[in-house]
């Protein structure tokens, strides 16, 4: 890894709980597909044999794991976000703060 890469990734070392929890989330969410598949099959199956009886808790469950995935997608959306932003303030604080050390001369 080149030093400057180094020195940018060191930016997000504060944030590495917030993004381990994202990471988590993006996993999560990644199944939640295979899960509503599985219990779109599941419906498919009992509707072709004629079982009515569980139809509306595979319903259910379709529509709450559909609202899971969304809910995961919003919250790691902005828990990304609130450290892409911390990380871009910091960066632009740091920057200027440099700017003002430096002599009206080696500004230009």
């Amino acid at each position: 890894m080149t030093e400057e890469l180094r020195r940018y990734v060191a930016h997000f070392r504060p944030h590495r709980r917030t993004l381990f929890v994202a990471m988590a989330m993006l996993l999560i969410s990644a199944a939640i597909p295979a899960a509503t598949l599985g219990v779109t099959n599941l419906i498919v199956e009992d509707v072709r044999a004629g079982r009515v009886d569980r139809l509306g808790w595979l319903a259910a469950g379709l529509v709450a794991a559909v609202l899971a995935g969304t809910a995961l997608s919003l919250v790691r959306t902005a828990l990304t976000k609130r450290v892409a932003w911390t990380v871009t303030d910091t960066l632009r604080r740091r920057l200027h703060a440099h700017q003002l050390r430096l002599s009206p001369e080696q500004q230009r």
